[in-house]
C-alpha cells in the first residue's frame, strides 16, 4: 500500500517557510530535497479577493528549465477569472474558474489538485466570508516534480510567489474541500451521559444544545489541516465566558454570547462571534504550536449551537449544494448522503462584524 504523508510544506506572511517531503508532523528534514515526482498533490494559495482590478494579479509566477521546462502559473484576471498553466515539458493544461460571485475584498482560499493515475485535475476556490465553494474538474493531469514544489515554496531561482498571497500550502495528497473549522481534540462536549471528549463522540449519540435539549449527532467531521495561515488556531482560556477548559479552536469557529448589553446594543438575545475576533480579549498561550493540526466539528439533526466546556458553539450545517455531485464529492462532507445534510430551517444567529465583536467585548474585558 502507498504510504500517505499529506502536508508537506506550509509559508505564511512573517513566518519561516516549512517543507518536509516525509510529512510536517515528521521530525525536522535536512538534506536535498528528492527530485521525484509528485503523481498526487494539492497547492493551496490564501489571498485577498481584489474589489477593482488595474491588470492581472499573478499569485504564482514559476518557470524552470531542468532536463524540460517547467512551469506553474496562478493568475486572478481583471474579467473575475483564476487561470492556471501548468507545464511539464510538451505537456500544458490551462483550465480557468468564474470567481465573479465572490465577496468583494474578501480572504479566499485558492486550491489545485491532480490525480494523474486517474487523469483528473481540479480548480477551486472558497469564499471564507460566505462559506461559497467554487470548483471544476479537468479530465487530463501531470505529475509535478516535488523540488519545483519547493523552488515555488522558497521562491528560489526567483520571487514566484506574488506579496498578495498571505499564505501558501502543498500536500501530496488530493485534499478535500471546505469545513475546515472546529475544535481540537479534548475539548469536552456536553452530551446525555456528560461530557464527552470531542474525537469520542459516535453517530447517534445524544448532544446537549444551547436551548438545553438533545439533539442527535450526524456526523463529526474530522479535518487536518496546516496550523498555519487562515488555519492556525487560537486559544480561547479558561475562565473566560465561564469556560471549564482551555479551547483550542479555528479562527473562523462561531461561537454564540448572551446577556443585558448583547440585547440592548444589537436588539437580539444572541449573537455568534468569530474565534479570531475574542481571542484578543483572551490572555495568550506561550506554548509550542504544532505543524500540522486536527479539527473536530459536528453536524447535528437538529443544527444549531452545542455546549462544550461551558460556551456555545454552532454546529455546521448544509451550505452547499448536495446535487451537484461532482462538488459535494470533493467536500469534507462527501461520506454524507444529501439528506443527511437537513439545512436548517431557522434562522442563524447575527455573525458580528470584527468592529462590532470589538464594541461588544470591551466593555466586558477591556
Amino acid at each position: 500500500m502507498q504510504k500517505t504523508v499529506s502536508w508537506i510544506g506550509a509559508k505564511t506572511r512573517g513566518q519561516h517557510t516549512i517543507f518536509n517531503p516525509n510529512g510536517l508532523q515528521k521530525t525536522a528534514f535536512t538534506g536535498a530535497i528528492p527530485r521525484r515526482l509528485m503523481p498526487r498533490g494539492t497547492i493551496v494559495v490564501e489571498t485577498l479577493f481584489p474589489d477593482q482590478f488595474n491588470q492581472p494579479l499573478d499569485l504564482i509566477d514559476y518557470e524552470r528549465w531542468h532536463d524540460y521546462r517547467r512551469s506553474l502559473h496562478m493568475v486572478l484576471g481583471p474579467n473575475e477569472r483564476l487561470w492556471l498553466a501548468n507545464e511539464q515539458g510538451a505537456n500544458l493544461m490551462m483550465p480557468s474558474l468564474d470567481l465573479s460571485a465572490c465577496e468583494k475584498d474578501t480572504p479566499i482560499r485558492i486550491s489545485f489538485a491532480w490525480d494523474a493515475y486517474q487523469m483528473r485535475s481540479w480548480l477551486s476556490a472558497e469564499d471564507l466570508a460566505t462559506g461559497q465553494i467554487y470548483s471544476k474538474t479537468i479530465k487530463t493531469a501531470y505529475a509535478i516534480p516535488m523540488d519545483d514544489v519547493a523552488r515555488v515554496l522558497f521562491c528560489k531561482d526567483c520571487q514566484s510567489i506574488a506579496p498578495a498571497v498571505s499564505a501558501l500550502f502543498v500536500s501530496d495528497q488530493v485534499e478535500k474541500l471546505g469545513y475546515s473549522s472546529g475544535l481540537s481534540s479534548g475539548a469536552l462536549v456536553d452530551t446525555e451521559n456528560g461530557p464527552t471528549p470531542i474525537e469520542k463522540l459516535a453517530h447517534g449519540d445524544l448532544i446537549a444544545t444551547q436551548d438545553s435539549d438533545l439533539s442527535p449527532l450526524v456526523a463529526l467531521i474530522q479535518t487536518e489541516v496546516p496550523n498555519f495561515g487562515s488555519y492556525r488556531g487560537v486559544e480561547l482560556r479558561q475562565p473566560f465566558q465561564n469556560l471549564t477548559q482551555t479551547l483550542s479552536v479555528s479562527k473562523d469557529t462561531h461561537i454564540l454570547t448572551n446577556g443585558i448589553d448583547t440585547e440592548y446594543q444589537f436588539g437580539c438575545e444572541s449573537v455568534s462571534l468569530k474565534a479570531e475576533h475574542i481571542a484578543p480579549f483572551v490572555p495568550r498561550s506561550q506554548g509550542h504550536s504544532a505543524a500540522v493540526t486536527t479539527r473536530y466539528q459536528l453536524i447535528l439533526e437538529n443544527s444549531g449551537a452545542f455546549q462544550v466546556a461551558g460556551i456555545s458553539v454552532l454546529s455546521l450545517t448544509a451550505r452547499h449544494d448536495t446535487h451537484n455531485a461532482d462538488l459535494h464529492a470533493r467536500t469534507r462532507l462527501s461520506h454524507l448522503n444529501a439528506n443527511q445534510l437537513v439545512p436548517s430551517k431557522a434562522s442563524r444567529p447575527r455573525l458580528l462584524y470584527e468592529h462590532e465583536a470589538t464594541t461588544l467585548l470591551s466593555d466586558r474585558y477591556l
